[in-house]
């Protein structure tokens, strides 16, 4: 049962799909720009523009094109 759960639900395709979902959640429909600023406020250093741009833009276009 664990092989099986570990094979079909837990790996590949559909780990990808999600991890994507995720990032355009968080990039897009949460904001980019508020979640560097949650970031600052819980460590007190703003994120580099390159990760505001791996956010919005880099991380959902390498998963689109790795689908």
């Amino acid at each position: 049962m664990f092989q099986l759960m570990d094979f079909y639900s837990a790996s590949g395709m559909s780990l990808l799909w999600e991890i994507f979902f995720q990032t355009i959640a968080i990039g897009w429909f949460f904001g980019a720009e508020r979640f560097c600023e949650c970031v600052e406020q819980m460590t007190g250093h703003k994120p580099n523009i390159f990760w505001y741009l791996c956010w919005k833009y880099f991380a959902p276009a390498v998963m689109l094109v790795s689908t």
